[in-house]
């Protein structure tokens, strides 16, 4: 999860620009660049779901 957080430290919208400047704004580079912008924080909320299921153990 030390990616995500580092992908979540930058802001979204600079990355994305940052992105799409470098895969030539094009549609495919839009679609890659929010994919890229996106991903960590679809990758929190699908890692702490089971988590917080998990039963507590005391």
């Amino acid at each position: 999860m030390r990616i995500t957080d580092a992908f979540l430290s930058v802001p979204a919208i600079i990355l994305a620009i940052v992105v799409s400047v470098l895969l030539k704004a094009s549609f495919i580079g839009m679609i890659y660049s929010f994919i890229i912008v996106w991903w960590p924080i679809y990758a929190r909320l699908f890692r702490l779901r089971p988590l917080g299921l998990r039963p507590w153990i005391t």
